[in-house]
């Protein structure tokens, strides 16, 4: 850690815990687990002035984590007007697992299955799971959301709730229509700023390069429905950087890839996946990497820059659902092309499993086509040793007749007699295959 303006002393915080308190901008932490992220942050101060904390940084020790995997099939089977059931997978190396409503322990024990009961009808809860052996907890899985059975009379939290418009002195911010809700309710920290039926409103009379958080709730003769947040910072002197908004695209069993548009006053960007800091960077992009198949993950985002940091920007996905097969499309004419495409294997594969990757090409032109594999090249850690993955495929030339398609098969299998150090290596193929008018 490199020193920081008037700072003479520095706080030292590893996932939470203090571990170094100094004057030193250099620490080694020592007896920690082997392959097993951690995440630091610095607490600048002097005796007059104290600074801000920095971002985080994470950082995985190398070698086997002691840590059992988090719980994968996390799933609600169950829901009543009072209670939800939820079980999850065995996960390897675990004693026991710990369950949460929020941030409300409601079950410790070997069990994989539990109903939390005592609920609020239409109401909404989220659950973490983690396994638990001797070294502790692993990091939670990807959280379920659910309501519970009835129907509420209250409106839903209103959408879309974001600052459009931002000045020196001013902020607008704008939000969906809210099905149930007659008007709505407006609140910066503690203060009513609007209330009425409008879907818009516009705060003046602000002081500039100052942070300012709001509060909407939807209202109708029930009551109010949840609130929605945002903060937002106007422009001016020593500006705070702007929120981005994240998206997400090329979503696969096991990975997907994060994106945003660059954001003014912005030096460096910060990733959450879950409670976890992912990334820390000035990129516009992030591919996660190593995610369960068919599972829900949350992702939040919030820029940075010496002054501060935005809110966050969050948004949601489900990983593909089957772990063992991927199917991708391409529409063709006569017209010579290489397609190129890389495919991820599953990761945690137990010897003997086996799936398979279909790449079908659809030919839309009037006449025959054909296609070939020109180059399959493989990558990783499960195509080395005595006992590599297989893969199967041809390599011959294919003719697809006009309007049809054509399935190209790379099958692949992890021997029987491969060892269990497999489960922790990581492999992928890429292809190159080109298509040409038939004579």
């Amino acid at each position: 850690m490199g020193p920081s303006m008037y700072a003479t002393h520095y706080k030292l915080y590893r996932s939470g815990d203090l571990v170094y308190e100094g004057s030193s901008t250099t620490f080694q932490d020592k007896d920690l687990l082997s392959g097993t992220y951690y995440y630091y942050r610095i607490y600048a101060y002097n005796e007059n002035k104290s600074a801000r904390y920095s971002d985080y940084e994470s950082m995985s020790t190398k070698g086997i984590s002691p840590l059992a995997d988090r719980p994968a099939g996390f799933k609600v089977t169950k829901k009543t007007n009072n209670s939800i059931s939820l079980s999850w997978d065995v996960s390897e190396k675990a004693k026991s697992y710990k369950l949460k409503r929020g941030n409300t322990v409601i079950y410790e024990g070997p069990l994989t299955s539990f109903t939390a009961t005592g609920l609020e009808s239409a109401s909404f809860y989220r659950f973490y799971v983690y396994s638990v052996n001797d070294y502790g907890p692993s990091r939670s899985s990807s959280y379920v959301e659910s309501y519970t059975s009835g129907e509420s009379l209250l409106p839903d939290e209103p959408r879309n709730f974001r600052i459009t418009s931002t000045t020196d002195t001013s902020q607008t911010l704008t939000w969906d229509k809210t099905e149930k809700a007659s008007t709505y309710l407006l609140k910066r920290a503690n203060n009513v700023i609007y209330e009425g039926p409008l879907t818009s409103f516009t705060e003046k009379n602000l002081t500039p390069g100052t942070r300012y958080a709001y509060y909407l709730y939807p209202v109708n003769k029930e009551g109010r429905g949840d609130y929605a947040y945002e903060v937002g910072y106007t422009t001016g002197t020593n500006p705070y950087p702007q929120k981005p908004y994240l998206k997400i695209k090329n979503v696969s069993h096991d990975r997907l890839t994060l994106y945003w548009q660059p954001t003014e006053n912005t030096t460096s960007y910060t990733v959450r996946l879950n409670g976890d800091y992912i990334y820390n960077g000035s990129g516009t992009s992030f591919t996660v990497t190593n995610l369960e198949p068919a599972t829900y993950y949350y992702f939040y985002l919030r820029a940075n820059n010496q002054n501060g940091s935005s809110g966050w920007d969050y948004e949601s996905q489900k990983t593909k659902a089957n772990a063992y097969n991927d199917t991708t499309y391409i529409d063709h004419s006569c017209k010579p092309l290489n397609y190129e495409n890389t495919f991820h294997l599953p990761i945690h594969l137990k010897p003997g499993s086996s799936g398979r990757f279909e790449l079908t090409v659809k030919n839309n032109f009037s006449s025959p086509i054909t296609a070939k594999l020109n180059t399959l090249t493989t990558s990783g850690d499960l195509f080395e040793g005595d006992t590599p993955l297989e893969l199967t495929y041809s390599d011959e030339a294919a003719t697809i007749e006009a309007d049809k398609k054509e399935k190209f098969i790379y099958a692949w299998k992890l021997p029987q007699d491969a060892p269990s150090s497999y489960a922790d290596a990581s492999g992928s193929f890429s292809i190159n295959v080109g298509t040409t008018c038939s004579k």
